[in-house]
């Protein structure tokens, strides 16, 4: 891991005029290099460019998104000792501490990427005991499938329709009739 004190901005690192340096936590002497200090321009650029890249990453399938998700971690633990060598001598903190939150940091990341794969973020929950007592309520004794709803829709919105006015359509396995 090489640190340049430099500002990650979209594919780009950039310096700027105004700099800072990290501390030595046990010495108290500034660390080289001096690193790049955002202003108000770079904050507004960061924010540009990641507005710009929420909408294509959000049409990424999920497994894209576990893919990323993962190949961060991997990179995190890529950078090896040196990365916890740093933090030890900006923090303080003792190596085993640093190597416990690199690999919770990593369990997360693939945790979530799991997540993103399984659907579980969609906050989607059946349980199973209700359901089964919910389809004994429909005569059908199964849930509808989106294709038949959306034909209940076309039809709607079709020519074929044009004399339907003012009823209601019950697309729901005779769930309602019972």
């Amino acid at each position: 891991m090489s640190v340049s004190g430099k500002l990650f901005m979209g594919g780009a690192q950039v310096a700027t005029a105004a700099t800072f340096q990290a501390v030595n936590a046990t010495t108290g002497q500034s660390m080289p290099p001096s690193f790049s200090s955002a202003g108000d321009a770079e904050v507004e650029r960061a924010c540009a460019l990641a507005w710009s890249a929420f909408h294509p990453f959000r049409e990424l399938d999920p497994d894209a998104r576990a893919r990323f998700l993962e190949t961060i971690a991997d990179q995190i633990l890529a950078l090896g000792d040196e990365l916890l060598e740093r933090g030890h001598a900006e923090t303080g903190l003792p190596i085993a501490r640093l190597t416990g939150e690199r690999g919770r940091t990593m369990g997360q990341l693939r945790l979530f990427a799991d997540e993103l794969r399984k659907g579980g973020w969609l906050g989607l929950r059946v349980d199973p005991a209700w359901a089964e007592s919910v389809l004994k309520r429909y005569p059908l004794g199964r849930f509808g499938q989106p294709e038949e709803i959306a034909a209940a829709i076309l039809y709607l919105a079709s020519d074929e329709a044009a004399f339907v006015t003012g009823v209601a359509l019950p697309v729901d396995g005779g769930y309602t009739a019972g």
